[in-house]
């Protein structure tokens, strides 16, 4: 698995000059009803194009699971996606995200939203 992450890596440093590599993080305090129940922290790399009207993107990394009162265990993920700018108030966007932990539980989504800018 390091290994691709490592590949993955290379690849979007190395990405043409019209590319915007890019760094994220995000941190989700996730519960319910009862309370707390636990931390998801991650960071990534990536970078995006832009193809006329289309904003393709691919995202690498990992993160750390804390649950409350347990162990924490870390997970590496991938995401692709790509942003449509159809007018210039209404967007849409469609992504594909891959998540896989050391215990080799993988989890995946496939997601798609749209915006419309009132101003």
């Amino acid at each position: 698995m390091k290994k691709f992450i490592v590949l993955t890596t290379a690849v979007l440093l190395s990405a043409p000059a019209f590319a915007k590599p890019y760094v994220s993080t995000k941190s989700e305090f996730k519960g319910d009803e009862d309370g707390y129940s636990k931390m998801v922290n991650q960071a990534r790399i990536g970078t995006s194009f832009e193809v006329g009207s289309l904003k393709p993107y691919i995202e690498a990394g990992g993160g750390i699971v804390s649950p409350d009162g347990g162990d924490a265990e870390g997970f590496q993920v991938i995401e692709v996606g790509n942003k449509f700018k159809v007018t210039d108030k209404f967007s849409a966007k469609a992504k594909f995200e891959h998540k896989w932990s050391p215990d080799s539980e993988r989890d995946w989504k496939f997601e798609v939203g749209t915006k419309y800018s009132l101003k």
